[in-house]
């Protein structure tokens, strides 16, 4: 809870003591993402679907977010929406935590291992994160196996990671009890619904451990029937798997018809692979755990949950290699989101099946040992990045006060159109105007990396006149948006498109006449 809280409260410290304009975000090195959920409440709490509002035009509102209405529906009783989204922090973190514990224990027997397997579940983050320098791969590969990381702003997906051992659970549940519950239905749903990588992964984890205990029976068919194990003695009803698999499917079919109707979605959906870890980047971060969790091929299995526990890592893994080859989901990486909790289960329960004889406490004192250097270094690093960033508003995590007049007007002010700014600034448009913005999040605007180019190079003021005002006028934006840092004064440039200059102290909108608006098509 503390590792999951302290950049927000230092947050809430900057603001609240020292006078800081906060945005609203937790202390993740990423805003843009945050900002575009809040953005998402923001349009919930007026319209309940979502649209996508990181291209100058008008798009189809076709997006139903479970998190985002609910935040919305707080919003619209007077809260501002990035409280909305700060509400689902203590949710997410008690959500994580307790399904985690809750599968742990399932699977491991009470002692030392089972605390040791729990805290590798949740703080898993090899030491190679310290000395990885600018090795890019190794620092992305650790962020997404450390649970923590979806804390610091990733609420949603956080939710996502905590219904995949709650979905098993119930589901192993079901199997015992020969009929299907609403519970697992609506853990299955949930779960795809907020971080469809979830639904895909479910689906192969629960096909795969079902085939795994059917080969397992069959190895096991002449074996006389008093030394069987029951996991093996016995099928499932085909109703609970039809049921289960049909409702953890469902988010994944909701999202197809989205990327085949809606063309952001599309973009969405369809993004290389240049942000995702080399495969040997996984490899490093995942080996510590991976060796010896190879040692549970001396257990037999003894329950559904124990044959999905050894398929998950392979699912999660061959999820992530089909993925980046056919460059679907946008971000292949994903896939191994809350890895480490099977292989924590998997490692410690390995190691139990070696016989230590004499030197079973200094093999317990080892264990120890090798759980605090693969899980407290490097958190403690991570947090030390996160207060330095804080402090230095490298987020940004907090605005001027002319920046925030800026966004001020820019949502009160009855002239329609959308706002062409460079980031971070363009990011925070749908979420504090309202309105649209020709470049946010990579995922969903279109053509991202030229656009920001362009974007970056005229608000520099390192175009010709001529090139800026071409830029400007295809971008369809009715206002410029200049923060603070790193822009130009555009204002003799831009002089023949200009209706009026609005300076706010560092701050500056610019808004055009309608005849230099035009068409953002060919942006």
């Amino acid at each position: 809870m503390v590792v999951a809280t302290a950049p927000l409260a230092l947050l809430a410290w900057r603001a609240f003591v020292n006078g800081r304009m906060w945005l609203g975000v937790d202390g993740g090195p990423v805003i843009q993402d945050q900002m575009q959920y809040i953005g998402w409440i923001r349009e919930t709490s007026e319209q309940v679907l979502i649209s996508n509002h990181y291209v100058a035009a008008s798009t189809q509102s076709s997006y139903l977010h479970p998190g985002a209405l609910i935040s919305g529906l707080v919003a619209r009783i007077g809260v501002a929406p990035s409280a909305g989204y700060l509400l689902w922090k203590p949710v997410a973190t008690l959500a994580l935590f307790g399904a985690v514990w809750a599968y742990v224990r399932n699977l491991v027997d009470a002692g030392t291992g089972r605390w040791l397997a729990l805290v590798l579940a949740l703080f898993l983050l090899p030491p190679t994160t310290l000395i990885a320098g600018d090795k890019f791969s190794l620092v992305l590969a650790g962020g997404e196996v450390w649970p923590v990381d979806m804390l610091w702003g990733y609420y949603f997906s956080a939710l996502g990671v905590a219904g995949i051992p709650a979905t098993l659970l119930a589901y192993a549940r079901d199997r015992r009890r020969g009929r299907p519950s609403l519970l697992t239905v609506l853990l299955g749903i949930g779960s795809g619904w907020l971080q469809p990588w979830s639904s895909a992964l479910l689906i192969g984890v629960i096909v795969a451990a079902e085939l795994l205990l059917v080969l397992a029976r069959r190895r096991t068919a002449g074996v006389a029937e008093e030394a069987r194990d029951p996991a093996l003695g016995q099928g499932v009803r085909a109703i609970v798997p039809l049921v289960s698999l049909s409702a953890v499917a469902a988010p994944l079919a909701y999202y197809t018809v989205l990327a085949q109707v809606d063309p952001s979605w599309a973009v969405d959906n369809r993004v290389d692979d240049f942000l995702n870890p080399a495969w040997w980047a996984i490899v490093v971060t995942l080996g510590p755990l991976a060796l010896p969790a190879l040692l549970i091929v001396r257990r037999p299995l003894v329950s559904f949950q124990d044959s999905a526990v050894r398929v998950w890592p392979g699912v999660a893994l061959a999820m992530y290699v089909l993925l980046s080859q056919v460059y679907r989901g946008h971000y292949a990486v994903h896939a191994i989101r809350g890895l480490s909790i099977p292989l924590a289960v998997l490692a410690v329960t390995g190691l139990s099946t070696v016989a230590w004889g004499s030197r079973r406490r200094p093999a317990l004192v080892a264990a120890v040992l090798v759980v605090l250097v693969l899980t407290v270094p490097a958190t403690v690093d991570r947090l030390g990045q996160a207060r330095d960033r804080i402090n230095d508003n490298r987020g940004p995590y907090f605005l001027t006060r002319g920046e925030r007049d800026a966004f001020d007007f820019l949502d009160r002010s009855d002239l329609p159109g959308a706002v062409y700014s460079p980031l971070p600034m363009g990011a925070m448009v749908p979420a504090e105007t309202g309105r649209h913005t020709t470049i946010g999040n990579l995922f969903w605007t279109p053509d991202f990396l030229r656009r920001r180019l362009f974007t970056d190079l005229v608000f520099a003021g390192r175009t010709k006149p001529a090139e800026a005002r071409e830029i400007v006028r295809a971008s369809g934006a009715r206002f410029l948006l200049a923060g603070c840092e790193g822009t130009a004064d555009l204002s003799e440039v831009l002089r023949p498109l200009l209706a009026s200059v609005r300076r706010y102290d560092c701050a500056t909108v610019y808004v055009l006449r309608p005849s230099a608006v035009r068409d953002a098509g060919g942006f």
